[in-house]
Protein backbone atom coordinates (compact mmCIF):
# COMPACT_ATOMS: atom_id res chain seq x y z
CA UNK A 1 0.00 0.00 0.00
CA UNK A 2 0.98 3.30 -1.04
CA UNK A 3 1.42 5.34 2.30
CA UNK A 4 2.20 9.13 2.64
CA UNK A 5 3.65 9.61 6.35
CA UNK A 6 3.87 7.15 9.48
CA UNK A 7 3.96 9.04 12.65
CA UNK A 8 5.07 6.91 15.43
CA UNK A 9 4.16 8.83 18.48
CA UNK A 10 1.07 10.77 17.85
CA UNK A 11 -1.49 12.22 20.23
CA UNK A 12 -3.41 13.67 17.65
CA UNK A 13 -5.39 10.60 16.43
CA UNK A 14 -6.80 9.00 19.31
CA UNK A 15 -6.21 7.64 23.11
CA UNK A 16 -2.80 7.46 24.15
CA UNK A 17 0.40 7.21 22.18
CA UNK A 18 -0.48 6.12 18.48
CA UNK A 19 1.34 4.86 15.64
CA UNK A 20 -0.62 6.55 12.85
CA UNK A 21 -0.41 5.37 9.04
CA UNK A 22 -1.79 7.76 6.17
CA UNK A 23 -2.81 5.84 3.42
CA UNK A 24 -2.94 7.23 -0.40
CA UNK A 25 -6.73 7.34 -1.58
CA UNK A 26 -9.66 9.23 -1.07
CA UNK A 27 -13.27 8.87 -2.78
CA UNK A 28 -13.98 12.72 -1.76
CA UNK A 29 -12.22 15.61 -2.85
CA UNK A 30 -12.87 18.73 -0.42
CA UNK A 31 -11.72 21.92 -1.71
CA UNK A 32 -9.91 22.56 2.13
CA UNK A 33 -8.47 19.13 2.34
CA UNK A 34 -5.26 19.82 4.15
CA UNK A 35 -3.88 16.47 2.49
CA UNK A 36 -4.10 16.76 -1.44
CA UNK A 37 -1.23 13.96 -1.53
CA UNK A 38 -3.51 11.33 -0.71
CA UNK A 39 -6.55 12.14 -2.71
CA UNK A 40 -5.08 9.96 -5.63
CA UNK A 41 -4.47 6.33 -5.42
CA UNK A 42 -1.81 6.07 -7.53
CA UNK A 43 2.04 7.42 -6.88
CA UNK A 44 2.72 11.12 -7.43
CA UNK A 45 5.62 14.01 -7.79
CA UNK A 46 6.40 16.55 -5.82
CA UNK A 47 8.15 19.39 -7.11
CA UNK A 48 10.02 21.91 -4.98
CA UNK A 49 11.63 24.68 -7.03
CA UNK A 50 13.44 26.46 -3.84
CA UNK A 51 15.60 23.25 -3.72
CA UNK A 52 16.59 22.93 -7.22
CA UNK A 53 20.50 23.62 -7.97
CA UNK A 54 19.94 23.15 -12.04
CA UNK A 55 21.66 20.73 -12.53
CA UNK A 56 20.12 18.95 -15.29
CA UNK A 57 19.64 15.11 -14.27
CA UNK A 58 16.09 14.98 -14.43
CA UNK A 59 16.64 16.14 -17.67
CA UNK A 60 19.11 14.09 -18.91
CA UNK A 61 16.84 10.93 -17.23
CA UNK A 62 13.26 11.85 -18.78
CA UNK A 63 14.80 12.95 -22.51
CA UNK A 64 14.99 16.55 -24.23
CA UNK A 65 12.24 16.25 -25.83
CA UNK A 66 9.74 17.79 -23.61
CA UNK A 67 8.09 21.32 -24.63
CA UNK A 68 9.17 23.09 -21.32
CA UNK A 69 13.34 22.21 -20.77
CA UNK A 70 13.47 24.62 -17.93
CA UNK A 71 14.31 22.35 -14.33
CA UNK A 72 13.21 21.02 -12.28
CA UNK A 73 11.22 18.69 -14.88
CA UNK A 74 7.59 20.26 -15.07
CA UNK A 75 5.19 17.93 -16.29
CA UNK A 76 1.64 18.95 -15.82
CA UNK A 77 -0.13 15.88 -14.33
CA UNK A 78 1.88 14.66 -10.95
CA UNK A 79 0.82 11.38 -11.19
CA UNK A 80 2.80 11.09 -14.91
CA UNK A 81 5.18 7.88 -14.55
CA UNK A 82 7.49 9.84 -16.73
CA UNK A 83 8.48 12.02 -13.37
CA UNK A 84 9.13 8.92 -11.52
CA UNK A 85 12.30 8.21 -13.20
CA UNK A 86 14.09 11.78 -12.01
CA UNK A 87 12.91 11.13 -8.57
CA UNK A 88 15.99 8.71 -7.40
CA UNK A 89 18.76 10.39 -9.01
CA UNK A 90 17.20 14.02 -7.77
CA UNK A 91 20.14 15.10 -5.25
CA UNK A 92 18.08 17.72 -3.53
CA UNK A 93 14.68 16.71 -3.23
CA UNK A 94 13.79 19.06 -5.46
CA UNK A 95 11.57 15.95 -6.66
CA UNK A 96 9.88 13.56 -4.09
CA UNK A 97 7.30 10.79 -4.32
CA UNK A 98 4.06 11.69 -2.40
CA UNK A 99 4.14 8.03 -0.98
CA UNK A 100 5.94 5.04 -0.13
CA UNK A 101 5.02 1.43 -0.52
CA UNK A 102 4.63 -0.75 2.60
CA UNK A 103 3.85 -3.96 3.48
CA UNK A 104 1.62 -4.66 6.29
CA UNK A 105 4.45 -7.51 7.60
CA UNK A 106 6.54 -4.37 7.22
CA UNK A 107 4.15 -2.17 9.57
CA UNK A 108 3.20 -4.40 11.93
CA UNK A 109 7.10 -5.56 12.81
CA UNK A 110 7.48 -1.78 12.92
CA UNK A 111 4.67 -1.09 15.03
CA UNK A 112 5.35 -3.97 17.66
CA UNK A 113 9.08 -2.40 18.37
CA UNK A 114 7.06 0.03 20.36
CA UNK A 115 4.24 -2.06 21.60
CA UNK A 116 4.66 -1.48 25.00
CA UNK A 117 4.71 2.73 25.04
CA UNK A 118 1.31 1.95 23.42
CA UNK A 119 -0.16 -0.48 25.79
CA UNK A 120 1.08 1.71 28.56
CA UNK A 121 -0.79 4.78 27.44
CA UNK A 122 -3.40 3.23 26.03
CA UNK A 123 -2.82 3.90 22.43
CA UNK A 124 -2.45 1.81 19.44
CA UNK A 125 -3.17 2.13 15.78
CA UNK A 126 -4.80 4.44 13.98
CA UNK A 127 -5.25 4.49 10.14
CA UNK A 128 -6.04 7.62 8.51
CA UNK A 129 -5.33 9.45 5.10
CA UNK A 130 -7.11 9.69 2.61
CA UNK A 131 -9.61 6.95 3.24
CA UNK A 132 -8.88 4.02 4.97
CA UNK A 133 -11.89 2.07 4.79
CA UNK A 134 -10.63 2.70 -0.08
CA UNK A 135 -7.63 1.14 0.39
CA UNK A 136 -10.04 -2.62 1.60
CA UNK A 137 -8.11 -5.48 2.28
CA UNK A 138 -4.75 -3.73 3.47
CA UNK A 139 -6.36 -1.69 6.15
CA UNK A 140 -8.86 -4.93 7.52
CA UNK A 141 -5.77 -7.16 7.45
CA UNK A 142 -3.56 -4.47 8.93
CA UNK A 143 -6.20 -3.60 12.01
CA UNK A 144 -6.87 -7.76 12.36
CA UNK A 145 -3.44 -8.11 13.16
CA UNK A 146 -2.23 -5.24 15.52
CA UNK A 147 -5.61 -6.59 17.16
CA UNK A 148 -4.99 -9.52 17.90
CA UNK A 149 -1.63 -8.91 18.80
CA UNK A 150 -3.69 -6.44 21.82
CA UNK A 151 -3.15 -3.37 21.03
CA UNK A 152 -6.19 -0.57 20.29
CA UNK A 153 -7.17 -0.09 16.49
CA UNK A 154 -9.01 3.62 15.15
CA UNK A 155 -9.79 4.15 11.68
CA UNK A 156 -10.07 7.98 10.57
CA UNK A 157 -13.69 7.58 7.89
CA UNK A 158 -15.20 9.83 6.26
CA UNK A 159 -18.17 7.16 6.66
CA UNK A 160 -18.93 7.76 2.70
CA UNK A 161 -18.51 4.27 1.49
CA UNK A 162 -21.24 1.70 1.61
CA UNK A 163 -22.54 0.05 4.52
CA UNK A 164 -21.43 -3.06 3.65
CA UNK A 165 -17.61 -1.70 3.50
CA UNK A 166 -17.79 -0.07 6.76
CA UNK A 167 -19.13 -3.01 8.54
CA UNK A 168 -16.95 -5.03 7.35
CA UNK A 169 -14.72 -3.46 9.49
CA UNK A 170 -16.80 -3.95 12.83
CA UNK A 171 -14.45 -6.62 14.51
CA UNK A 172 -11.34 -5.34 14.06
CA UNK A 173 -11.82 -1.34 15.01
CA UNK A 174 -11.92 0.22 18.35
CA UNK A 175 -12.57 3.60 18.05
CA UNK A 176 -14.14 5.05 14.97
CA UNK A 177 -12.99 8.59 14.31
CA UNK A 178 -16.06 9.73 12.42
CA UNK A 179 -15.97 13.11 9.98
CA UNK A 180 -18.84 15.20 10.04
CA UNK A 181 -18.28 18.03 7.25
CA UNK A 182 -21.44 19.35 6.56
CA UNK A 183 -25.41 17.98 6.92
CA UNK A 184 -26.52 18.63 3.29
CA UNK A 185 -23.71 18.77 0.58
CA UNK A 186 -23.72 16.48 -2.20
CA UNK A 187 -19.97 17.06 -2.77
CA UNK A 188 -18.85 15.21 0.78
CA UNK A 189 -21.87 12.98 0.58
CA UNK A 190 -23.52 14.27 3.58
CA UNK A 191 -26.46 11.97 3.17
CA UNK A 192 -24.58 8.67 3.12
CA UNK A 193 -21.94 9.56 5.33
CA UNK A 194 -25.31 10.96 8.56
CA UNK A 195 -27.10 7.72 7.07
CA UNK A 196 -23.91 5.44 8.20
CA UNK A 197 -23.53 7.22 11.00
CA UNK A 198 -27.28 6.35 12.38
CA UNK A 199 -26.51 2.78 11.54
CA UNK A 200 -23.14 2.82 13.24
CA UNK A 201 -24.18 4.27 16.66
CA UNK A 202 -26.38 0.91 16.92
CA UNK A 203 -23.42 -1.55 16.73
CA UNK A 204 -21.08 -2.35 19.78
CA UNK A 205 -18.42 0.26 19.17
CA UNK A 206 -16.92 3.84 20.27
CA UNK A 207 -16.88 6.97 18.16
CA UNK A 208 -15.07 10.45 18.33
CA UNK A 209 -16.65 12.74 16.20
CA UNK A 210 -14.73 14.76 14.00
CA UNK A 211 -16.21 18.25 12.76
CA UNK A 212 -13.59 20.41 10.73
CA UNK A 213 -14.92 23.77 11.12
CA UNK A 214 -14.05 25.80 7.06
CA UNK A 215 -14.85 29.33 7.22
CA UNK A 216 -17.27 30.16 4.15
CA UNK A 217 -18.42 26.60 3.37
CA UNK A 218 -19.82 25.14 7.34
CA UNK A 219 -19.44 28.25 9.55
CA UNK A 220 -22.67 28.72 10.27
CA UNK A 221 -24.71 28.21 13.34
CA UNK A 222 -27.55 26.88 11.91
CA UNK A 223 -25.20 24.06 10.55
CA UNK A 224 -23.53 23.35 13.56
CA UNK A 225 -26.91 22.88 15.44
CA UNK A 226 -28.04 20.48 12.94
CA UNK A 227 -25.01 18.56 13.49
CA UNK A 228 -25.10 18.82 17.20
CA UNK A 229 -28.68 17.30 17.34
CA UNK A 230 -27.40 14.56 15.32
CA UNK A 231 -24.84 13.27 18.05
CA UNK A 232 -27.55 14.19 20.66
CA UNK A 233 -29.46 11.00 19.64
CA UNK A 234 -26.33 8.89 19.40
CA UNK A 235 -25.84 9.15 22.91
CA UNK A 236 -23.43 7.85 24.89
CA UNK A 237 -21.60 5.94 21.55
CA UNK A 238 -19.88 9.10 20.82
CA UNK A 239 -17.87 9.87 23.93
CA UNK A 240 -15.63 13.07 22.46
CA UNK A 241 -16.49 15.70 19.89
CA UNK A 242 -13.45 17.68 18.11
CA UNK A 243 -13.63 20.54 16.24
CA UNK A 244 -10.59 20.75 14.31
CA UNK A 245 -10.03 24.88 13.09
CA UNK A 246 -8.99 25.30 9.51
CA UNK A 247 -5.28 26.87 8.47
CA UNK A 248 -4.13 27.20 5.24
CA UNK A 249 -0.89 25.38 5.84
CA UNK A 250 -1.40 23.18 2.77
CA UNK A 251 -0.87 25.21 0.12
CA UNK A 252 2.82 24.20 -0.45
CA UNK A 253 1.80 21.09 -1.38
CA UNK A 254 -0.92 22.04 -3.85
CA UNK A 255 2.14 24.55 -5.52
CA UNK A 256 4.38 21.22 -5.48
CA UNK A 257 1.72 18.72 -6.85
CA UNK A 258 0.56 21.88 -9.59
CA UNK A 259 -3.14 21.89 -8.09
CA UNK A 260 -4.88 25.11 -7.41
CA UNK A 261 -5.68 25.80 -3.49
CA UNK A 262 -9.13 27.61 -3.49
CA UNK A 263 -8.86 28.07 0.51
CA UNK A 264 -4.67 29.25 -0.05
CA UNK A 265 -5.63 32.93 0.84
CA UNK A 266 -8.07 32.41 3.32
CA UNK A 267 -6.60 34.30 6.84
CA UNK A 268 -9.76 34.32 8.66
CA UNK A 269 -9.61 33.96 12.74
CA UNK A 270 -10.19 30.47 12.04
CA UNK A 271 -9.33 29.86 16.15
CA UNK A 272 -12.12 32.26 17.06
CA UNK A 273 -14.69 30.70 14.84
CA UNK A 274 -13.45 27.70 15.91
CA UNK A 275 -14.52 29.04 19.86
CA UNK A 276 -17.38 30.17 18.61
CA UNK A 277 -18.30 26.66 17.56
CA UNK A 278 -17.82 24.90 19.92
CA UNK A 279 -20.15 27.29 22.27
CA UNK A 280 -22.86 26.05 20.30
CA UNK A 281 -22.08 22.22 20.84
CA UNK A 282 -21.21 23.04 24.28
CA UNK A 283 -24.85 24.19 24.88
CA UNK A 284 -26.19 20.97 23.27
CA UNK A 285 -23.45 18.27 24.92
CA UNK A 286 -21.48 18.20 28.15
CA UNK A 287 -18.60 20.58 27.53
CA UNK A 288 -16.27 18.02 28.81
CA UNK A 289 -17.20 16.34 25.90
CA UNK A 290 -16.50 19.15 23.10
CA UNK A 291 -12.69 19.42 22.34
CA UNK A 292 -11.12 22.09 19.95
CA UNK A 293 -8.16 20.75 18.24
CA UNK A 294 -4.73 22.21 17.56
CA UNK A 295 -3.92 20.95 14.81
CA UNK A 296 -4.84 21.36 11.03
CA UNK A 297 -7.94 19.73 9.31
CA UNK A 298 -6.88 17.02 7.40
CA UNK A 299 -9.66 17.04 4.92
Amino acid sequence: MLLTKIVRDSILDGPGCRYTIFVKGCNLRCEWCHNPETQLLEQEVFTYEQFCIQCGLCLTAIGTNLPQKQMPIRIKDAADPRYFKCVDICPTGALSFAGKEYTIDWLLNDLLKYQLIYKQTNGGLTISGGEPLLSGDFSYELCRRVKASGIHTAIDTSGTLSWETVARFLPVVDLWLYDIKHTDDPAVQSALNIANFKKLINQNTEIWVRIPIIPGYNDNKSIWKEMARLIVAAGEKVTRIDLLPFHPYAAPKYTALRRHYKFGDRREETETIAKLAKSVFVSYLPKERVSMGKTMVHG
